[in-house]
């Protein structure tokens, strides 16, 4: 492509002519492009006809005739000054620069003037010639033929040459066998070098060894490549290339070792000119073009006759065709077969020793062709399975062809590395910082030894010191926040939104919004039950406070409106959340484009859950709306509007309204609600900081005790405290001690705990971050339901993605369905295609024996008292026969008691 349209510039830029001089700067900008794009390494070869005649006679032809005489004189003496066939490309470049800047140059223009006043001066680039044109008529004698007089030179007919595009004889061009046009209008085309223009057209790129009525080798050389490279070409594959001594004839005291390769695809012999200096060839050099993937080059080079062809090992000698020196072959010692390949593949034994270990010093330095056919001879193959490699028999040894990756796993070939530095202000930079820049820094109450000796204590560890720092936004957000964040009048924490510095202005897209609420209200027609979860959903955030009718909105004000829609839980399908699109784009803007993210403040997950296992008595709650218990500033509210039924009732129409808290939706939500949940709890007691900072996942809160005693009174403490330092609710509470839970009223209970009588009833499980917990067994269990997918690729991982184990209570059990997954989709099949009925049976029995989880339990509580006290564990590994599920036991031994 970038080949084309270089070729497709030139090829279309008009003939310059006298009086269009200022087109040469043009041209040169056009023939810079190709020159800058040349010394590109991966385009050398391929642009390098532009250094021939073949590439730049065209761009002659385009220019006015005093120039192109000028160019023959500067390279004719180019050419006698180097000694070489033809100036290259820069040549030419500078030839265009020179003659661009002399034509155009304003105090280079000469003029004329006349002694009358009256008449006009003109450059005499511009004076024209007399416009009144004489013609003479003349007689031509045409041929005659049997009597009559031929007028049409082209049809030999006996009509005119104005009557010419009206006559049915038929036409053929003696020079390419057309019959579309006479041999007086056959056009050579401009890519083909002057040596071979007196030639007819071949049709073939081809060209046969010797001329038609000379004798002399031909000049046209044509060889295919033989290797790829480049992206997603770097195999590891092997090649007709064998180990071979090449020699004068009559002289094998002189000969060379090399590898050659056997390449039926080329119609010449090649060798590199490392070859012909060890060889010592004459340097009497012609010109040759050659042909190949990349395109037509013409090249200067030497040819060698008279040499002799031998395996390593001796054996039958061959008379090589004449030798033409080309370094522009491939040269991959990766593909050169070697012992090590064929004993890999068991079809490929009986023949390692035939082939000659890697010969480090030998280098590939030939290339036969099909001018020498008796090489190409195979006397015998090895052939193996599908997709291995297969061995030939030649004349000059076996060699191994096709893919050989062992494993089918290839070492990346190009090594990168960049090395960073770290700013003093702790940013990353590919670029060195000055080491002569001066920090001065005051330290408080004056300079002491111990800041400049060992005790300094600059060099030492802290456990933040593998913490990964926080980015330049991030802290951006923690400072905004910092600043921002206030309580309003009602004790609620209000901040507002979180806007990237220099952003652009939001356009009013309510045109899209409404048509999104369009689209929501049929969808909510056609289904009732949806619609009743949604508008119970919506009087919720209405009444609460937390959504307000939108006040009008004044001419210029900036606003953006958030299309509403409902998402369901696969649990809970008869509650509906409705979620606000922050990420839907208009005229390429959306809201959370022009918010900053801010950090990621959640506790780890599986951190949350370890300590929820470290204490006998364990207590799960539930922040009430997490996201809507913080408002919005005033001024930000009309970027939250949204269009719903006024009054609530989908039968009114749509109005506008808007949020007043931050939205489920908006990137920064999460960041902003934990943030604000932290500084609630900031000027409290250690244990409810600790409750609130390391044992909550976004809205959940997981701790568990020594005693009950603590539990309730961390769990009211903490409750007591978000509620007088930001009207937040904790509520939702459950716990494996009846006595925690009849200590709280039945409102700030987990709702389904408000069904039965606690103390005598059995106690339903809790679903908490993903993990189903009994509180009658204080252990975790696990659900054995899966829906029944289709026997696809799709269905399995679906399947496999069902099941929730954070912990990794059934690894093994997990572990064995994605390797039988992996097995299966190894195949082609699309992803909801039916797999092979080969693994079904298997594939069902793995899907029976998850029906065993439910008999499946594992105690909440850890089975040592303190891990703290703990010496190192001692690991050990166990597997099963079929080495399919793995189980790993830890046994720590506890320093005090022994056990």
């Amino acid at each position: 492509m970038v080949e084309m349209s270089l070729k497709t510039k030139v090829g279309n830029f008009p003939k310059i002519t006298v009086k269009d001089s200022k087109k040469l700067y043009d041209l040169y900008d056009v023939l810079m492009e190709i020159e800058a794009v040349k010394q590109d390494p991966k385009y050398k070869q391929l642009l390098s006809y532009y250094d021939s005649s073949a590439g730049i006679i065209p761009i002659v032809h385009k220019l006015p005739v005093h120039l192109q005489g000028k160019w023959s004189d500067r390279a004719t003496k180019y050419k006698r000054a180097h000694d070489v066939g033809f100036p290259p490309f820069n040549v030419f470049c500078d030839f265009i620069k020179d003659m661009s800047l002399m034509l155009n140059d304003p105090g280079l223009t000469f003029c004329t003037e006349s002694s009358s006043s009256s008449r006009t001066t003109r450059p005499l680039t511009e004076i024209r010639k007399q416009s009144t044109v004489y013609t003479r008529k003349t007689e031509v004698q045409g041929d005659l033929e049997q009597g009559r007089l031929l007028k049409c030179p082209i049809h030999h007919s006996n009509h005119s040459l104005n009557k010419s595009k009206d006559c049915q004889a038929s036409v053929r061009c003696e020079d390419c066998g057309s019959q579309r046009h006479a041999t007086a209008l056959h056009m050579v085309e401009s890519n083909k070098v002057s040596q071979v223009q007196s030639t007819a057209v071949k049709e073939s790129l081809h060209v046969t060894p010797e001329k038609e009525h000379g004798g002399e080798p031909a000049n046209d050389l044509v060889s295919k490549c033989t290797q790829l490279c480049g992206q997603n070409f770097n195999g590891r594959s092997c090649a007709k290339t064998v180990l071979v001594q090449i020699f004068p004839k009559g002289h094998p005291n002189k000969a060379v070792k090399v590898y050659a390769i056997l390449d039926d695809q080329s119609n010449k012999t090649l060798g590199t000119s490392a070859l012909f200096d060890a060889l010592g060839v004459a340097d009497d050099k012609f010109e040759y073009s050659l042909s190949s993937c990349a395109g037509k080059v013409l090249l200067s080079a030497r040819r060698a006759n008279d040499l002799c062809i031998q395996p390593c090992d001796g054996g039958e000698t061959f008379d090589l065709p004449p030798v033409i020196e080309c370094d522009n072959m491939p040269n991959d010692r990766s593909e050169i077969p070697t012992p090590e390949i064929a004993r890999y593949y068991e079809h490929l034994h009986h023949i390692a020793c035939h082939i000659p270990e890697l010969d480090q010093s030998a280098e590939i330095s030939l290339l036969v062709g099909r001018d020498l056919p008796e090489v190409h001879h195979v006397k015998s193959q090895a052939i193996g399975p599908r997709q291995t490699p297969f061995a030939q028999e030649l004349p000059l040894g076996w060699v191994i062809i096709g893919e050989v990756c062992l494993g089918r796993f290839h070492s990346s070939r190009t090594i990168q590395v960049s090395k960073t530095f770290l700013s003093k202000d702790r940013r990353q930079t590919i670029l060195q910082p000055c080491e002569n820049t001066l920090n001065i820094k005051e330290i408080h109450g004056g300079l002491s030894k111990e800041h400049f000796g060992t005790n300094s204590g600059i060099f030492v560890k802290t456990k933040d010191d593998d913490k990964l720092g926080l980015s330049v936004d991030d802290r951006e957000f923690l400072t905004f926040m910092d600043k921002s964040f206030k309580k309003n009048s009602n004790g609620h924490w209000t901040a507002p939104l979180p806007f990237k510095e220099q952003r652009p202005v939001l356009p009013n897209n309510k045109v899209l919004a409404l048509k999104r609420a369009h689209s929501l209200d049929v969808s909510l027609k056609k289904n009732p039950t949806k619609r009743d979860h949604m508008v119970s959903f919506m009087k919720g955030v209405i009444g609460r406070g937390a959504a307000e009718v939108a006040p009008p909105i004044s001419e210029g004000r900036e606003c953006w409106y958030l299309p509403l829609f409902g998402v369901y839980h696969p649990r809970k399908p008869d509650k509906i959340r409705g979620v606000f699109d922050s990420s839907v784009v208009y005229q390429g803007m959306s809201l959370n484009s022009v918010l900053l993210t801010g950090p990621n403040l959640t506790n780890s997950l599986l951190g949350v859950l370890l300590r929820f296992r470290r204490d006998q008595i364990a207590v799960i709650a539930d922040i009430e709306q997490m996201f809507y218990s913080f408002y919005v500033n005033e001024e930000h509210r009309d970027l939250l509007r949204f269009l719903w039924y006024r009054n609530n009732n989908p039968e009114d129409e749509l109005i506008d309204y808007r949020m007043r808290v931050h939205v489920f939706g908006n990137t920064p939500s999460p960041a902003v609600a934990t943030y604000g949940l932290r500084k609630a709890v900031k000027n409290s007691d250690k244990d409810v900081r600790d409750f609130v900072e390391r044992n909550f996942y976004v809205d959940d809160g997981l701790v568990s005790v020594p005693t009950t005693e603590e539990a309730i009174e961390l769990v009211k403490k903490t409750q007591q405290v978000l509620k007088d330092q930001g009207s937040i609710r904790l509520h939702k509470i459950a716990s494996n001690s009846v006595t925690v839970m009849n200590a709280f009223p039945t409102q700030d209970l987990e709702k389904s705990l408000s069904q039965v009588n606690i103390g005598s009833d059995a106690l339903p499980a809790q679903q908490s971050l993903g993990l189903s917990w009994d509180l009658n067994s204080d252990t975790f269990t696990f659900n054995s339901q899966l829906e029944d997918k289709p026997f696809t690729q799709r269905g399995l991982l679906s399947t496999l993605n069902s099941l929730f184990d954070p912990m990794g209570f059934i690894a093994p059990l997990v572990i064995t369905g994605r390797i039988l997954a992996r097995n299966i989709c190894s195949t082609n099949a699309a992803w909801d295609d039916d797999l092979p009925d080969t693994y079904r049976q298997e594939w069902e029995n793995w899907k029976q024996s998850l029906h065993g989880l439910s008999h499946f339990s594992i105690p909440r509580m850890f089975m040592l008292d303190s891990l703290s006290k703990a010496d190192k564990p001692e690991i050990h590994i166990y597997s099963d026969a079929s080495e399919k599920a793995i189980a790993a036991v830890a046994f720590v031994k506890d320093s005090e008691s022994g056990k």
